[in-house]
Formats: structure tokens, C-alpha cells, sequence
């Protein structure tokens, strides 16, 4: 053999175990939640996914209404000390306008109940199967408070049918 045949060979080994290893790792690509994620999780897991949905949008709203108010502010308009220290002041305007999460229930001596928004996803995701592939933080943002009541009543409305 001579040593470019042999190089060759080695060459081809590599690549081939190489190619071989890839194919091992999952095959799984990264995708958001989705239904089938939904229904395998506890109902702990799922409370914990909404109040930190929640909790992101809020705080990234905020940030962006914090950022939004210094950019579109008037060139001559001054801002106060305390408007330059405070974002929740500096973004009043556009804070005003955001469509939150307001169906969380709090008490003092208990855990937040997030059911007002687990319990329709759940039973979105189980009446409708050919819908599970439908990204969780999607069927969040429709419950906004904008838009909860008909987010709900389309969950209820589809569940007997099985039509939307």
C-alpha cells in the first residue's frame, strides 16, 4: 500500500466516524413548548411556566417603555431627577397603554393561583390534539387581559365541538 492510498483510507475512516457520532446526538432540533410539552409537565411545572412568562413579559414591557420614553421624547423636554432615576416614572406614557396579566389570584397566606390560565391551556391541549403543536407562549399572550375573556370562551366553545 502506498502512503496515499493509506492517507486516503484514513481520510475516509475519519470522516466516516465522524458523520457516525452526529448521527448519534438527538435528533430532536430546539423548538418552543408546545402542547405535547404542556401535558407531560406537573401541575407545578406548569404554574411555574406561567408566572415566569408572565414575569418576563412584564419586565421586558417595562424595559421597553423605560427605553421607548427617552427615545421619543420631545429634543427641548427636560427630565426631573427623579424622572431620570425612576424608569416606572420616565415610561408613564407608555405604561399606561400595556395589556397585562391581571387574572393571577393573591392572598397574603397563599401561593398566587395561576388557574385562570393553566386550566384553559390544559384544556385546550387535551380537547384538541391536532392543535398541540401550537407554541404554549402563544396561547399565553392571547390570554392578555385585552383579549381573556374570548381567548377563554374560544377554549370553552371548541372543546365540545372540537371545531376551531
Amino acid at each position: 500500500m502506498t502512503w496515499k492510498r493509506t492517507l486516503f483510507i484514513s481520510f475516509v475512516f475519519l470522516h466516516v466516524l465522524s458523520l457516525g457520532g452526529c448521527r448519534s446526538r438527538s435528533s430532536r432540533e430546539p423548538h418552543l413548548e408546545d402542547g405535547e410539552d404542556w401535558l407531560s409537565w406537573s401541575p407545578e411545572r406548569r404554574e411555574t411556566f406561567v408566572k415566569d412568562f408572565q414575569s418576563g413579559y412584564l419586565y421586558g414591557s417595562l424595559d421597553t417603555c423605560a427605553r421607548a420614553a427617552t427615545l421619543f421624547r420631545n429634543e427641548g423636554e427636560q427630565l426631573s431627577p427623579a424622572e431620570m432615576a425612576a424608569s416606572v416614572v420616565v415610561g408613564a406614557r407608555c405604561e399606561s397603554h400595556l395589556n397585562g396579566f391581571s387574572k393571577f389570584r393573591t392572598s397574603a397566606n397563599l401561593p398566587t393561583d395561576v388557574s385562570p390560565y393553566t386550566a384553559p391551556i390544559t384544556a385546550f391541549y387535551t380537547n384538541h390534539p391536532n392543535k398541540r403543536h401550537l407554541p404554549i407562549n402563544g396561547q399565553l399572550l392571547g390570554m392578555r387581559d385585552s383579549t381573556y375573556n374570548e381567548a377563554v370562551r374560544n377554549y370553552e366553545n371548541t372543546g365540545a365541538t372540537g371545531a376551531k
